[in-house]
């Protein structure tokens, strides 16, 4: 899924989807990871979080932007040794 096409479905331009972001000095894919990787999250939290009506649509995202569930990513991002992060 791409920033244009989340954008379309919050009813905001990509533009105004990437402002907040750019203030923040992040992107979209790194603000799902963190949140991601929030131990306190589930993965339907972050999905309406970051805009997404279903953890479905957020957990096909995932898989693009990782290779990964966000389950195995999170597995994997807790299991790999903190230098390689």
């Amino acid at each position: 899924m791409s920033l244009p096409s989340i954008a379309q479905e919050l009813g905001l331009s990509a533009r105004s989807f990437q402002r907040p972001l750019a203030e923040k000095r992040t992107s979209f894919r790194t603000l799902a990871e963190s949140l991601i990787n929030d131990r306190s999250a589930t993965v339907t939290a972050v999905a309406h979080t970051v805009g997404y009506a279903e953890s479905a649509v957020l957990s096909r995202a995932f898989i693009v932007w990782t290779g990964a569930s966000p389950r195995a990513f999170i597995r994997r991002e807790r299991h790999a040794p903190a230098a390689s992060r």
